[in-house]
C-alpha cells in the first residue's frame, strides 16, 4: 500500500507484485482444509479484483492516476480476502 501512494513508483512491479500475492491466496483458499472462502461476499470481492486488474490494464498507459487507483483496490481487496481467511483459522491477521 505504500509503494502506492509514491507516485514515482512504476506500476507494472507492483500489480505483478499484487498477482503474486492473489495467486498465493487463492492456492491457500483451495488447498487449506477448512478455509473456504465461498459465500456470496466473497466470490464479490474475488470477482472486483478480476475488474480490477482488467481496468488496470486498460488504463494503465492512457490514465496512470486511475491505474494506480486501481491496484490501491485490488490491495485491499486482498487484505479484506486474507483478514477473512485468518479469521477462519483462527489467527489474527495484520495486512
Amino acid at each position: 500500500m505504500e509503494r502506492l501512494r509514491s507516485t514515482e513508483e512504476a506500476l507494472d512491479p507492483l500489480q505483478l507484485a499484487l498477482d503474486r500475492d492473489y495467486q498465493v491466496f487463492t492456492y491457500m483458499a483451495q488447498h487449506a482444509a477448512g478455509l473456504e472462502l465461498g459465500s456470496l461476499e466473497d466470490r464479490l470481492l474475488i470477482l472486483d479484483y478480476k475488474l480490477m486488474r482488467l481496468w488496470y490494464g486498460i488504463t494503465k498507459t492512457a490514465a496512470p492516476q486511475q491505474a494506480r487507483q486501481a491496484l490501491t483496490h485490488m490491495a485491499t481487496i486482498l487484505c479484506v480476502l486474507v483478514r477473512k481467511m485468518g479469521e477462519q483459522a483462527g489467527l489474527r491477521v495484520e495486512a
